[in-house]
């Protein structure tokens, strides 16, 4: 990360805050201390194994951040969906997406972002035999991301998919090839393959990934999962036809 940055744009996931807290709080430190402004994207999985509570020790890494800054966030699998608004709760300087839509002005620059939890191919075991609804939840979510590629864009728009999953299995090389199909979705990256609109992915959970980083369609698909990057991730958003300048 270069010295001296206005505006920096970040992204992460995989805290599963307390476990890697403490190395990840040093990264935002460091961040904050080279930069005024900062946005920041989190793909999920703030906390371990649903211990909401662990959620208000991010809080605490973001509050003590010396530069002003943003957070948009999606919960990741182990955000449990039963403990979600106090995770929320817990974080109220995230701004929190859940299969939503934002449309955020960033240092005059348009950036329109879908946030989920994301899709699987398949449900894992554990998922069939506890969450058999998961199967109609992840059915609508690949219609909601259908219908956010075929939004209209605004001109010098940039458009941001964040999402937990995998939309990919390009970025699952180093994970398990069998557990593919439970870890991301190459039906998701069939929209994104075939979308006109979607500039940057952003996505985690793939702690083992060798991959971080790859194309998919017209669209950069970054894999931000702290234990594969052991860092945050700098991005530099590109609109197709127009670069947004933030840095």
């Amino acid at each position: 990360m270069s010295e001296g940055r206005d505006f920096l744009i970040l992204a992460t996931s995989d805290v599963h805050s307390p476990v890697y807290l403490k190395v990840w709080s040093r990264a935002l430190e460091e961040a904050c201390s080279k930069s005024s402004r900062i946005l920041l994207f989190i793909a999920g999985d703030l906390v371990n194994r649903g211990k909401a509570h662990a959620a208000s020790l991010v809080e605490d890494c973001i509050r003590r951040c010396k530069a002003e800054i943003k957070v948009v966030g999606v919960f990741g699998n182990d955000d449990f969906e039963e403990v979600r608004d106090e995770i929320a709760a817990n974080t109220p300087s995230i701004e929190w997406l859940d299969d939503e839509i934002k449309m955020l002005e960033w240092n005059g620059a348009l950036v329109r972002v879908y946030g989920t939890t994301g899709v699987l191919d398949e449900l894992t075991s554990w998922q069939s035999k506890n969450m058999p609804w998961l199967k109609k939840k992840f059915e609508a979510r690949l219609k909601a991301l259908e219908e956010f590629s075929r939004i209209e864009k605004e001109p010098g728009e940039c458009r941001v998919l964040l999402s937990h999953y995998p939309p990919t299995y390009k970025t699952l090389v180093g994970e398990p090839r069998f557990a593919w199909p439970q870890m991301g979705s190459q039906r998701a990256e069939m929209i994104i393959e075939r979308s006109r609109t979607i500039d940057l992915v952003i996505h985690g959970h793939a702690h083992k990934s060798k991959v971080l980083e790859t194309q998919v369609g017209g669209a950069r698909v970054l894999n931000v999962a702290f234990p594969a990057v052991n860092g945050l991730v700098e991005v530099s958003l590109k609109a197709r036809r127009r670069l947004l300048e933030y840095m």
